[in-house]
């Protein structure tokens, strides 16, 4: 898709905030491009305080708490459809 207007300006946050949202943050560009859910860049508000690194260096993948489900990771919660951002 392109970006949300059609003019030839630079995408700045003081030019066009729009522009400038579509070019840096994936999760604004996925809903303007209809795949909602597509990219989530921001927390979610349920996601908690890390509960297991499970040995491993990834955070996405440490065990977290939830205030939804209990217990979750980052990588879970990327296609959770309970996934609420938190701002």
């Amino acid at each position: 898709m392109s970006r949300p207007c059609a003019s030839d300006h630079p995408p700045r946050p003081d030019s066009c905030r729009l522009c400038w949202l579509y070019e840096h943050d994936p999760a604004y560009r996925a809903l303007w491009d209809g795949q909602p859910g597509a990219a989530r860049s921001l927390p979610c508000v349920y996601l908690g305080a890390v509960l297991d690194r499970r040995g491993c260096p990834c955070p996405a993948k440490w065990l977290r708490r939830c205030g939804v489900h209990g217990t979750c990771t980052v990588e879970a919660c990327k296609t959770c459809g309970d996934y609420e951002a938190a701002e």
